[in-house]
């Protein structure tokens, strides 16, 4: 999460006020009345940007009834290398067609 901007502003006038630093900070403000109109009601505007990656892929397996491996095999999804930390997008895996030859592989 990063924070972007944050402005303090008081409710009644939309007088810009100081920011508090801290905690301690932030209760004396707010004990203080307003400059300009000496209302004691405040509005916090803060901007938050957040970034997030997605990645999806697909994969397919055509099964025969009485075949125990899949006749056509197609796989396309990204894989994460947890050690690197990096997502590596892998290209569409060969199909294996089981045909009259057994076991060739299609383009």
């Amino acid at each position: 999460m990063t924070l972007v901007g944050s402005k303090t502003s008081c409710s009644n006038c939309e007088f810009l006020l100081p920011e508090a630093k801290d905690v301690a900070d932030a209760a004396a403000l707010a004990a203080q009345p307003c400059p300009s109109c000496g209302g004691f009601g405040r509005t916090i505007d803060v901007s938050i940007m957040e970034t997030a990656t997605v990645f999806d892929g697909y994969g397919m397996k055509l099964n025969r009834v009485g075949v125990k491996k899949p006749v056509v095999e197609s796989f396309s999804k990204p894989s994460l290398s947890r050690k690197l930390g990096m997502v590596f997008k892998t290209p569409c895996s060969p199909r294996w067609f089981e045909g009259p030859s057994r076991g060739t592989i299609a383009s």
